[in-house]
């Protein structure tokens, strides 16, 4: 209930909030690790999982220093771990309510954010993971929203990847692969 309080602090009050460092990721990166761990993750009737990453999500959203501070205590590495975990769990038949579709939209939210800032590109890049990731979600016929946000996702990591001198091609492949993507739609 603090985290899901928190998310809505965050959302409602952003430009409040803006100038402030949210002083809780250590105890909300060793969660998301606890959760993230826990065999009976996926059959919890209130996993925290989910209402951590919408916080983690929130407070990138709402100030570049959260983004720096989240990267700074390894949240980037333990998020992709959850994400992995969610992800790997995701069929065709899964629906939006499902926890594991939750957790990755909004930690696809969260990396989407954070590359916008430069210390957390070059952390980006040093996850190939995530690329894998997002490529898997998007082999799902998912809703057009969370396309949206997987794209931009994909376009940070792109861009993060150019910027580290990764050959022109790989970042022409995403673009043509994003324009088929949307052709499709």
């Amino acid at each position: 209930m603090i985290l899901r309080t928190q998310s809505i602090l965050f959302h409602r009050y952003t430009d409040e909030l803006r100038p402030y460092k949210y002083a809780g990721y250590p105890q909300l990166i060793k969660t998301i690790k606890l959760e993230t761990d826990d065999e009976r993750l996926f059959s919890k009737s209130a996993p925290l999982l989910a209402a951590a990453s919408e916080l983690a999500y929130h407070t990138v959203h709402c100030s570049a220093l959260n983004a720096e501070e989240l990267r700074r205590e390894g949240g980037l590495d333990v998020l992709l771990e959850a994400y992995t975990r969610c992800v790997s769990v995701l069929s065709r038949s899964s629906k939006s309510t499902d926890v594991a579709v939750q957790v990755c939209m909004h930690i696809t939210r969260c990396f989407a954010v954070a590359g916008s800032f430069q210390g957390c590109r070059d952390k980006i890049i040093e996850l190939p993971q995530l690329v894998k990731d997002l490529c898997r979600i998007l082999h799902f016929k998912v809703r057009t929203k969370t396309r949206k946000v997987l794209c931009v996702c994909v376009c940070v990591c792109a861009r993060a990847r150019a910027r580290a001198y990764i050959t022109l091609i790989y970042s022409i492949s995403i673009f043509i692969f994003l324009i088929v993507l949307f052709c499709s739609i």
